[in-house]
């Protein structure tokens, strides 16, 4: 086994060094030798039986330099495992390495120089009864309430005709004759259709005015192009001309008159069992103090999470003031440079600040979920997709076949797994969190809590200017801890707003 010693350079960084003697590779050389040997295929040899010599010669350095950069890449994994070095990074060339060349005829000792940078070792302070919290409990207004419930009855409408005072959310009845011009008769053996239009989505706002100081039975002239907005022309004839296959070669002009046969007004439901069944699925509400209960604990979840959001990022900030772990600094901004193709040390310079504070939080986010013993399991994450796909269905059970037929679907895309069990992992971790330190509530007004919201919204904008990808202080990380998905940073505030 190759011989591997560590220098301490300072609490924080060491050197190793790995000498690999032939006694160390040479097995492994003519074993490949001999299996290349075997298997190539050369010129004016049969299969097998080119001399060893003349492999040797041929690809003999390229098989050398193979074998030695394996056996060295598995000996410092092995090493650093076995030592239970808490690493940062990767080991990075060191600077008085030497430049080393292979050749197959002057076999000997080969030394490799490495720089390491250690995470720092520390007892995450901050966790504990005598550390306090305020979180904002937002008071639902009975505005927003009322306004949720007028909107599901009006997606649950009563349709009606009416007779007078058109208005702008009205359907029209048209039955539109073809014009022989502008301000024209009716055209003899004209084209005729009927066809509905909704009143606030016609071509102008001057036709929108002058509809809605019509009544039924009025009559109007438009241009049949320009009655709708953002329409096409191949639209119109479907839709509103209705122009079959064996009419599409006949000329038919832009002008119609058309008399107003029909207005239909949506009028919010009438508050009876079939709205109330249509409006909330299985759950028991008989009755408008039931609907609007219903209602405010759903607002009341939304706002809820959004403060438990907040409250993290309190937490967050708190525990990172408490537990201002010191870094390799020097060794992390030379190994970003060399483990990333472009990037200067000038570049690292003006974005380090924001790196190291992410790597921080990483280190202490693992410890914690190391002391707290967090674990996500593989049906923690099927039912995590299962609870979405329900509440994209309204927050109902939904069809229970569609729900997990989907939810499996997403449990085969590893970005979306990884997703869910980093939300997860975070949700398990502040729990246990929480239930470590004090929470006192403060009720706080809507009007404020969307305020101290934008104040917050403001802070991350100026905190985000990094050019540095927040993944790289979790590569970074990962490297030091034996499961490198306890390592994936996770933004604690995504939610907030």
């Amino acid at each position: 086994m190759p011989n591997i010693v560590k220098e301490e350079v300072d609490a924080l960084t060491a050197k190793i060094s790995v000498t690999i003697t032939p006694v160390d590779y040479s097995p492994k050389l003519n074993s490949e030798l001999a299996k290349y040997r075997k298997e190539a295929h050369i010129k004016g040899f049969r299969k097998g039986k080119t001399p060893l010599s003349f492999i040797k010669k041929m690809y003999g350095t390229a098989i050398l330099g193979d074998v030695i950069n394996n056996l060295l890449q598995k000996s410092v994994t092995d090493y650093l495992k076995d030592e239970e070095l808490n690493i940062l990074g990767q080991p990075i060339p060191a600077d008085d390495q030497e430049e080393i060349e292979f050749d197959i005829k002057n076999l000997g000792d080969f030394e490799f120089k490495f720089d390491i940078g250690l995470a720092p070792e520390f007892e995450v302070q901050g966790i504990g009864t005598e550390n306090s919290y305020t979180r904002m409990a937002i008071e639902v207004p009975q505005a927003e309430i009322d306004e949720q419930f007028l909107n599901l009855r009006k997606r649950n409408p009563i349709r009606n005709s009416v007779d007078e005072n058109i208005e702008s959310d009205d359907i029209l009845t048209l039955n539109a004759e073809e014009l022989t011009e502008e301000g024209g008769e009716i055209k003899e053996n004209g084209w005729a259709c009927t066809f509905t239009v909704l009143v606030n989505r016609m071509g102008s706002e001057a036709m929108i005015e002058e509809v809605k100081e019509k009544k039924k039975g009025d009559k109007i002239t438009f241009d049949i192009y320009e009655i709708e907005k953002d329409t096409t022309e191949e639209h119109v004839k479907k839709y509103l001309l209705q122009v079959e296959e064996g009419d599409a070669d006949r000329e038919i002009g832009r002008w119609f008159e058309a008399t107003i046969s029909d207005v239909v007004r949506a009028e919010p439901a009438e508050l009876n069992e079939e709205f109330f069944e249509k409006a909330f699925g299985d759950k028991e509400v008989n009755n408008e103090e039931e609907a609007q209960e219903l209602i405010r604990q759903d607002i009341q979840k939304f706002y809820d999470s959004q403060s438990e959001n907040v409250l993290y990022k309190d937490i967050r900030d708190r525990l990172m003031a408490e537990n201002d772990l010191s870094l390799p600094d020097d060794f992390l901004k030379r190994w970003l440079v060399f483990s990333n193709e472009g990037m200067t040390l000038d570049a690292v310079e003006k974005e380090y600040d924001a790196f190291s504070e992410n790597l921080r939080w990483s280190l202490v986010r693992s410890s914690l979920i190391k002391q707290f013993e967090v674990e996500v399991t593989e049906e923690e994450i099927l039912e995590g997709f299962k609870d979405n796909v329900r509440q994209y269905f309204g927050g109902g059970q939904g069809n229970e076949f569609i729900v997990l037929n989907t939810a499996n679907r997403l449990m085969a895309d590893q970005e979306q797994v990884d997703r869910m069990y980093q939300e997860l992992m975070t949700n398990k971790l502040f729990k246990n969190i929480r239930e470590q330190v004090a929470v006192e509530d403060k009720a706080i007004s809507k009007e404020d809590f969307d305020k101290e919201l934008e104040r917050l919204r403001s802070e991350m904008m100026d905190q985000q200017t990094q050019a540095i990808d927040e993944s790289a202080s979790e590569e970074v990380e990962g490297a030091s801890t034996s499961n490198p998905e306890e390592a994936t940073e996770e933004e604690i505030t995504e939610d907030v707003g």
